[in-house]
This record gives C-alpha cells, structure tokens and sequence, in this order.
C-alpha cells in the first residue's frame, strides 16, 4: 500500500489534478442521483413517510440470489470510490494520505444509503438493502484500487510525456482492465457445470467449427479486440528486453485460455475453444506490430500519426454504422421508411428494469458516441490547437444522424433519435475532459516533487 511514513512533497499544479478529480467525482454523482430516479416518474412523501418506507426496505439477502443486481451497484460504486480517493488523497504520501483515504471511505460509505434513499420517490423503483451493501463493496474496492496503485499513478504523472512508452503501458493497463469487465460482466459466476449452454464447445478446438459469414465477423471482432493488449505486451516486453516471441505466444495463450476458461463459468455466457485460437492471434497480431516498428521510441506514431488519426477514424465509423443497423436487415422501401419516421420516439426516458438496463440505456449511447470528442481533440493536438468544443458538438449531430438513419432504412432495427442530444454533450464532455488532462499533464509543474 502507498501509504507509508514519509511525507512527499507537492507541485504546485496539485490543485489543479485535484480539482479535475473533484469535478469528475461530481459528474459521476449527478449520473448516479439521475440513474436512481429513472424513470423520473416521483411521486412526493413527507419526511417521515420516507422514512418509514426506507426503513422498511426488504433485509440484505445472500448475493446470489441476485447476482446481476449485485455486480451492477459494485460496478456502480466502483468509479466513485476510485475517483474520490485519487482526489483527496492522491497526491500525498505517509499519514496525511491514510486519513485522506478514510475521509474518502467515509463520503463513499454515505453516498449508497442516500442514493437508495432517493428512491423512495420513485414509485416504480424499491430501496434495497442488498444494493447498499453491493455499493459499499464497489466504493471500498475503489479506494483500496487507489491506495494499492496510487504511487504508481503518482509517477506516471510525473514523467508526463516525455516517455510515451510510459503512456502506452497506462493506456494497455486501462484497455486490459475494461476488456476484462466486459468479457466477464456481470460477474454472475457459478461452479455448476456446464454453466450456460453450450459450455461443452470445448471440443471444437480441434474439431471443424461450423461458421457463417456473421459468426466469422464474430471471431475477426475478437482477434482486433484482443489486439491493442498485444500491442501493450510488446511495448512492455521489448521495453524491458524481453521481448522474445515465444514469451509473448505464451502469454497470449494463457491470457486467452484464463478468460475463456472465467466465462465458462459464467450462467449466461458460452465457452467456446475456438475463442481461445482468435484472442491468441490478437494479441499476437499487436505484438507483432511492435516488433514491426510500430513502436512508440521508433517515432513511427509521429510520422504517421495524421494516416493512423484516419485509419482509426474509419474504422470507429463502420463500427458505428454496424452497431446502429446498417446493413442488419433488408432495406425498406420509401413508404416503409415514411411511416418509421411517423413511428419515431423522442422519449429518451426508457426503464428496461433495474440497474443494468438503465445503466446500459443511459450510458450506453454516450459511451457509443463520446469517441467522436477524442478524435477532435487529437485533430487539434495534431494542428496544435486547443480541440474546439464546437467539432464535436457539430460532429457529434452529423455522425449520430448519419448513424441512427440505419434503423430507418433497413428493417428490424429501432432508431434511437434522441441520440441527437446524447452525442453531441457527451463528444463535447470528452473533449473538454481531453483538454483539461493534457493541460495538467503538459505542465511544467505537473506532479509532486
């Protein structure tokens, strides 16, 4: 743990992290309050009616019961935990930061029972007291998270950017980190065997694996998602000089095998051998790269960074053309598409159940679009300019017309126009994010001494 006996000094940029920090920790608070009170459908109580209807909320039952239910309020839980640690305590060392860090436990530990509490006005929502204790684990695993890698965080900011390398790593770590969640979300783990079904498609590793042209773009998706961890690994690896093939083959195939063999257990998930062959040829596509030259310390990214700016560019729109229809279904003909558009729904308000379908719902298409705000962001760094907030508002409108137009040309598909305000304010919210963090980070004075 990072909290040890002497003191670190600080820079003089420190209030400036921790206001970023502060400010994001609000942002996530405002997202939660809003989560608990969907579908904003509240019907009002005297005090003392809440009260007793908090009260009575049904006792904490064992979490498998629930499994779902409780590895959504962890995850929840999680990012304020992790932020308000970073931002209290961050920046020191020795006993300041330990009571920093308890003061930070102490705020987590009363945001779960007043955000349950919100509730209580909500008629279609019910206060759980299993929810308040699957929140006190996610805000307890964010601030133990910061206390466990804090110093490590503290350097990174620290030697900034003049070590890109460095900045790799950080960034695979994190990709790493989300990757796994995804692959392994909602935690609903079971030692029943097989788990789900299908769990018994172990033995097409070796046998003739029955695919179509969908299942085939199923498996390339997973080879291109596994290649940024290999890219990761070879930066480290050659980095270190370590940097031998079969190291990364080996770790490839056990990185792959460990998470195929996670989602068997998984009741919702299917395990599949062939997945372990696609992840496995993924990393070692990125691995591959590195070893090409597509290596921070070479300059190859600054040579040609505008053609890789476009090449991702590309390639996040056909894959948010894919994810909004296109192409998903036959076209429609133009009376067809006339009464799509008569059929339209402008409330961005739907309740699909409790956490993970409104957590889904609310964040989802903000998170679909927020790239949009990086890839202005970068375009400007790369005039060196400021990313205007204004590309990615105009851009945000323009690529989710584009995108939700899909669902109304082909058939089977729901167009989402509300997507119209969602993308353009979380685009805009990136890129203001991404300017603030690279101000900091440019500083000359970033990071304790």
């Amino acid at each position: 743990m990072n909290v040890g006996d002497s003191p670190a000094g600080e820079g003089a940029s420190e209030p400036g992290l921790r206001g970023l920090l502060l400010g994001m920790w609000g942002a996530y608070l405002l997202l939660a309050v809003f989560l608990s009170l969907l579908p904003l459908e509240l019907e009002w109580h005297t005090p003392a009616e809440a009260w007793r209807a908090f009260l009575s909320a049904p006792d904490i039952q064992s979490p498998f019961g629930s499994r779902v239910d409780w590895a959504s309020n962890v995850v929840l839980a999680f990012p304020g935990g992790l932020l308000l640690a970073a931002a209290l305590g961050g920046w020191h060392q020795g006993r300041r930061a330990l009571l920093r860090l308890l003061l930070a436990l102490g705020l987590t530990m009363l945001v779960a029972p007043v955000l349950e509490f919100l509730q209580v006005y909500v008629p279609e929502r019910v206060p759980a007291r299993n929810d308040i204790l699957a929140q006190w684990m996610g805000g307890f695993l964010g601030v133990v998270t910061w206390a466990l890698l804090g110093g490590w965080a503290r350097e990174v900011v620290a030697s900034r950017s003049t070590e890109l390398h460095r900045g790799v790593e950080v960034l695979g770590a994190g990709y790493l980190l989300v990757y796994l969640g995804m692959s392994l979300f909602p935690f609903d783990f079971t030692l029943q065997a097989p788990a789900g079904e299908g769990s018994g498609a172990w033995v097409t590793l070796l046998e003739q694996y029955p695919c179509g042209p969908v299942c085939v773009g199923g498996l390339a998706a997973e080879a291109l998602l596994a290649l940024p961890i290999g890219w990761a690994l070879g930066v480290f690896l050659l980095d270190r000089g370590w940097g031998a093939p079969g190291r990364a083959a080996v770790a490839a195939f056990l990185f792959a095998g460990v998470v195929e063999l996670a989602q068997g257990t998984l009741a919702y998930e299917t395990a599949e051998g062939v997945s372990i062959l696609t992840r496995t040829a993924g990393i070692l596509g990125g691995y591959g790269l590195v070893a090409a030259g597509l290596y921070p310390r070479a300059g190859w990214l600054r040579r040609h960074a505008y053609a890789l700016w476009g090449l991702g560019l590309g390639g996040y729109l056909i894959l948010l053309a894919v994810l909004n229809g296109w192409f998903g279904g036959p076209m429609r003909n133009p009376h067809e598409i006339a009464g799509a558009v008569l059929d339209l729904d402008f409330s961005p308000l739907r309740s699909y159940g409790r956490e993970v379908g409104t957590l889904g719902l609310v964040v989802g298409h903000a998170l679909m679009y927020a790239p949009i705000g990086l890839f202005c962001w970068l375009r400007g760094r790369l005039r060196g300019v400021p990313g205007a907030p204004g590309c990615a508002i105009r851009w945000g409108v323009v690529v989710a017309l584009l995108a939700e137009a899909g669902a109304l040309l082909f058939a089977g598909q729901e167009p989402h126009p509300w997507s119209l305000v969602v993308s353009p304010a979380a685009a805009a919210g990136v890129l203001v994010l991404a300017r603030r963090v690279a101000s900091t980070l440019d500083s000359p004075e970033t990071a304790p001494g």
